[in-house]
């Protein structure tokens, strides 16, 4: 639902095979997964973490959607079934770790359809699950 929403024009599917070829060839391979998206609902991180633990990759990075000026979600939140919390630039922030270490993902979109606190806790789940793995970049 995530990759449609966010009209990545790829499957499942189509993104599996990719990293099973690189795989075969020998390439290293990094996994980048959003959360906190469009699309998102109470089966996304579960079958995230499902799909991750089956394909191969060398490295994962995930990050929370941060809607920038400019961007279709930016202009039509409601046509994506979110609401944008907070449109001050000052106070994006996609990364997951600073010089400080770990940073909390602001608050920035807001489903429509779910409460904030689940999503937020779903992200939480995701990070959770990366940072057991021993392969998410925190760099």
């Amino acid at each position: 639902m995530v990759l449609k929403a966010l009209n990545k024009k790829t499957t499942p599917f189509d993104n599996a095979r990719a990293l099973f070829l690189s795989h075969e060839a020998g390439l290293p391979s990094r996994c980048f997964i959003l959360t906190r998206t469009p699309g998102q609902t109470e089966n996304t991180i579960p079958t995230n973490i499902k799909y991750l633990e089956v394909v191969p990759y060398n490295l994962v990075t995930c990050t929370t959607l941060i809607p920038f000026p400019g961007c279709d979600i930016w202009f039509n939140p409601e046509k994506y079934g979110v609401e944008i919390l907070d449109r001050d630039l000052e106070h994006y922030n996609m990364w997951s770790y600073g010089p400080e270490g770990e940073v909390k993902w602001p608050n920035i979109l807001r489903p429509l359809d779910r409460d904030l606190e689940t999503f937020n806790r779903e992200g939480e789940e995701m990070k959770a699950f990366l940072k057991s793995t021993g392969r998410w970049n925190i760099g």
